[in-house]
């Protein structure tokens, strides 16, 4: 070899090692720029984020995947106010439509994500522990990363940022018009086996709450023992008794479950609409949210196998 050659070959390896430099480099920037935002899980099993609002208030808001909006329950909605116009609309709930005040243009801010333009609306109720609740739409189009094991919701740009999604199972979503989050799981009654779709909400701590068509459409349900009876309320304050059974399994995001209860309104009133998949069952898996794609991202964490609590 040449004197020319070993020159030419120093040089190449020299180009590489520039190369591999700054590709890793831009990985480990990548990795430290990822917004990170830790939550507690309250006693209902719902996730509980610190957010800034209008750069003075750090209130504790509930991560609430049935909702398109971000709310404030009214011990603090009076000072988040003050200097704002209050505005009034009305807007559904489970049994009746009522007046609800909202204002425009706050600042708020949770992890790295911040908007100065933000609706929020003046409710009544949120999870125990929160002062208001907010849904996925404040991130955009961004991946949204909800780690139990950790307890870590992590905002990821685009699917380069999670690493290996081998690990995961994926599942195809349904995004409604008014962006509910829809998927399916398969119901076994023992004497009878149905699929269903349910919407994820991760404002009910529960596992499932079937809808009332479901209801009247399988009446195997009626003929499961009863668990229990149950009062809920709505962010209003309107009171809904519901009934607990336990099918024989549940199948859902690629897992079979036992042992669980699910409810459904004891009432000849059409009240419950959608069926609901709620935080008892989530939380027993890590999982990564991609709306702009309809696609959920699953694993089970460390709380799978704990026993169903409701």
């Amino acid at each position: 070899m040449s004197v020319g050659d070993v020159k030419i070959k120093k040089m190449r390896l020299s180009i590489l090692n520039t190369l591999f430099l700054v590709l890793f480099g831009s990985a480990v920037f990548c990795q430290v720029e990822l917004d990170t935002i830790p939550f507690t899980l309250n006693e209902s099993n719902n996730i509980i984020i610190e957010a800034v609002v209008n750069e003075s208030d750090t209130l504790a808001f509930m991560f609430h995947t049935g909702v398109n909006s971000m709310s404030l329950t009214p011990e603090v909605s009076e000072r988040i106010s003050r200097n704002k116009l209050v505005k009034e609309t009305e807007i559904g709930t489970w049994t009746e439509t009522k007046e609800s005040g909202y204002i425009t243009n706050n600042s708020v801010q949770i992890g790295k994500q911040k908007t100065d333009s933000l609706t929020i609306w003046l409710d009544l109720l949120s999870g125990y522990e929160s002062q208001g609740k907010f849904g996925p739409n404040f991130f955009g189009d961004k991946l949204i990363e909800i780690n139990y094991d950790d307890s870590i919701l992590v905002i990821h740009d685009s699917s380069a940022t999670v690493g290996s999604l081998e690990i995961y199972k994926s599942t195809s979503l349904q995004i409604t018009d008014h962006h509910s989050i829809l998927l399916n799981a398969t119901l076994n009654f023992g004497t009878k086996t149905v699929d269903h779709t349910l919407m994820l909400h991760t404002g009910y701590g529960g596992s499932i709450i079937l809808d009332d068509a479901f209801k009247n459409a399988n009446p195997e349900l009626k003929q499961l023992e009863e668990l229990s009876r149950k009062e809920l309320k709505d962010s209003f304050g309107n009171s809904m008794f519901i009934k607990k059974v336990m099918p024989k399994s549940i199948s859902f995001l690629g897992e079979t479950l036992e042992g669980l209860s699910i409810a459904y309104f004891d009432s000849d009133l059409e009240m419950q609409k959608t069926s609901i998949v709620g935080c008892e069952m989530m939380k027993r898996f890590n999982f990564i949210l991609d709306i702009e794609n309809a696609i959920l991202y699953t694993k089970p964490n460390r709380n799978f196998s704990l026993p169903f609590i409701e």
